[in-house]
C-alpha cells in the first residue's frame, strides 16, 4: 500500500468516528432536553394549564413567544355530592402535560450537537411561580430545582462520554 492510500483510509476512518461521535452527541443531548422538559412538566402547577404549555423549547435563542389562548377547561364534578360545580373549574393535568412535551420534543429532535437548547417560560406569572408564590402557598422553584438536578445528570453523561460508555 502506498503512503496515499493510507491516508485516505485513514482520513475515511477519521470521519466515520466524527460522524458517529456527533450522532451519539446528539442523541446524548436532545435526551437531557426532554428529561429536563420532562422534570419541568411534571413540577409545573396546573389549574388552567397556561403554565405549563408556556414551557418553550428554542434551538440557539430562546423562544419567548407567548399565547393567550387557554386549554379547554371543564367543570369538574363534587364527587362527595356527585354533581358538577363552577367554581372548582380546572383541565385534565394529564393531557395538558403531554401535549406540552409533544411539542417540545418535536423541536428538540431538531438539535444537534452544536445546537444549544433553551427551555424557557414567559408566562406573565411565571415569576410568581418560580420565586414569590401566592397567596397561602410558597414559590415553586420549578426551573431553579430542575437546573440543579439536570446539572447532575449532564455531568453524569459527560464522564460516561469521556469514558466511552455513551
Amino acid at each position: 500500500m502506498t503512503d496515499e492510500s493510507n491516508i485516505r483510509i485513514f482520513a475515511k476512518q477519521l470521519e466515520e468516528f466524527r460522524v458517529k461521535t456527533h450522532e451519539r452527541l446528539d442523541l446524548a443531548k436532545q435526551d437531557l432536553a426532554r428529561k429536563t422538559l420532562a422534570k419541568l412538566v411534571a413540577r409545573s402547577p396546573v389549574l388552567t394549564g397556561q403554565y405549563i404549555l408556556s414551557h418553550k423549547v428554542g434551538i440557539n435563542e430562546p423562544d419567548l413567544s407567548y399565547e393567550h389562548t387557554l386549554p379547554t377547561l371543564k367543570l369538574r364534578k363534587n364527587i362527595s355530592k356527585g354533581k358538577q360545580i363552577g367554581t372548582n373549574i380546572g383541565v385534565n393535568r394529564r393531557s395538558v402535560e403531554m401535549k406540552a412535551k409533544s411539542v417540545g420534543q418535536q423541536k428538540i429532535m431538531q438539535a444537534g450537537y452544536k445546537d444549544t437548547i433553551y427551555i424557557s417560560n414567559s408566562v406573565p406569572h411565571a415569576v410568581n411561580v418560580e420565586y414569590l408564590g401566592w397567596a397561602k402557598k410558597p414559590a415553586l422553584h420549578v426551573y431553579g430545582l430542575t437546573k440543579a438536578e439536570m446539572r447532575l445528570q449532564a455531568q453524569a453523561i459527560v464522564k460516561a462520554f469521556e469514558n466511552k460508555k455513551l
